[in-house]
């Protein structure tokens, strides 16, 4: 589960920078597709569902799912990989609101 956590967060971080990404899931044909429509809005595609919201809706659900994720990784496994992403779900938080 970590590794597809791993892959939206990137996905995320580089549509945020470069204001488009795609991301397949590992081992399947699931693709998510990120693109900034206007300045501060972005649409996300998995297959054929799409979501378009304000970065920051995007940014605040992308990091309280994501903490909560690596706080239970911690409980239950004391990962590294979970302060990795806790570190990097920080830093993207800062960047974009």
């Amino acid at each position: 589960m970590h590794t597809l956590w791993q892959y939206i967060v990137d996905g995320f971080a580089e549509c945020v920078a470069h204001g488009t990404a795609e991301r397949y899931f590992p081992n399947t044909p699931v693709m998510i597709k990120m693109e900034k429509q206007r300045a501060r809005t972005i649409r996300c595609t998995i297959d054929e569902q799409t979501v378009e919201a304000e970065m920051n809706v995007w940014v605040e659900a992308l990091y309280e799912a994501g903490i909560a994720w690596c706080d239970w990784l911690n409980t239950h496994t004391h990962s590294a990989i979970a302060s990795n992403l806790h570190t990097q779900l920080e830093q993207l938080k800062k960047t974009t609101i």
